[in-house]
């Protein structure tokens, strides 16, 4: 498989990730904008998803300007592949209820 096609898929890939808490929010009954998920979910894809098509379409004054050698689009596929990853992460935690259960199967701490 060419670079091209794994960032292209990846990058598909990194926008179903992160339309999740999108999604969520167009078919809840009781929003709330102010929930963290969304604005994590909207500075993670400004900083890490936009950013990053930027500085492969028009290069920068630490990188250079595109086209970038063979290892440069490598690193940049590994990194989008590992934001992937810990943002899926950031959601499953975020949405999932483990820590309330550890919080009510733990016992009080003593009021005094």
């Amino acid at each position: 498989m060419s670079d091209a096609v794994t960032i292209y898929a990846l990058l598909i890939f990194l926008f179903s990730v992160a339309s999740i808490p999108l999604i969520s929010f167009v078919f809840t009954i009781k929003r709330d904008i102010f929930e963290p998920v969304y604005w994590a979910s909207e500075y993670f894809i400004l900083i890490f998803w936009i950013r990053s098509i930027y500085v492969l379409l028009f290069g920068t004054p630490f990188l250079g300007i595109p086209p970038f050698p063979p290892e440069t689009a490598r690193a940049w596929v590994t990194a989008l592949f590992y934001l992937i990853i810990s943002f899926a992460v950031f959601l499953i935690g975020y949405y999932s209820n483990l820590g309330i259960t550890l919080a009510t199967a733990t016992p009080f701490l003593p009021r005094q």
